[in-house]
């Protein structure tokens, strides 16, 4: 092979030193994606007893109204719109301060149904319509919001589309128990 020039090789190398930190700063920002992916999970464990800080559920779409849970102090409160009525037009249908124990069956149950493994959102691809969730629970100085489109966690974090997982379930019936009504 012929011998290049020095001032090719000089710069050979200068592109040579570049194109490897370019290859270390591309494995940073893989690193970093990464991470930034691993904080999609829940930041912290579920707490075993007393109300959150914070908690807002709802979930609805078409043809199915929309239900809305949220807490107050130490109150929970159930909401509900009608799928065909006035959007602005809110029901309250249940009111309730759930006792210490009622509060530590919802936090086994959130446990049992894996809320603190669910990812950030939940979509299922290509659905217009459908039915819709959102969550935000703050406990303990840790927050866990989910989401999802016709798509449902379970217990592991997995998603799952179009139809509601046990876990899932299970955790919308902890959130009725709270309000001695049914959610779905």
């Amino acid at each position: 092979m012929p011998r290049l020039p020095s001032r090719s090789r000089r710069l050979r190398a200068r592109v040579g030193a570049a194109l490897a930190g370019a290859a270390l700063a591309g494995a940073a920002l893989a690193g970093a994606a990464l991470a930034l992916g691993a904080c999609d999970a829940a930041t912290g464990p579920l707490p075993r007893a007393g109300a959150p800080a914070d908690l807002e559920f709802s979930m609805g779409g078409f043809g199915t109204g929309s239900t809305f849970v949220e807490s107050r102090a130490d109150t929970v409160i159930l909401r509900r719109v009608s799928w065909d009525g006035d959007p602005t037009e809110e029901q309250e249908v249940a009111r309730a301060v759930p006792t210490a124990e009622a509060w530590r069956a919802f936090w086994a149950a959130a446990e049992r149904a894996g809320v603190g493994e669910w990812k950030r959102e939940y979509v299922a691809e290509g659905v217009v319509d459908g039915h819709g969730w959102s969550l935000r629970v703050v406990s303990g100085g840790h927050a866990i919001e989910s989401s999802g489109s016709n798509a449902y966690p379970d217990r592991l974090g997995r998603e799952h589309e179009l139809e509601m997982t046990d876990d899932f379930r299970l955790f919308v019936d902890a959130l009725g128990a709270l309000v001695d009504s049914p959610l779905r």
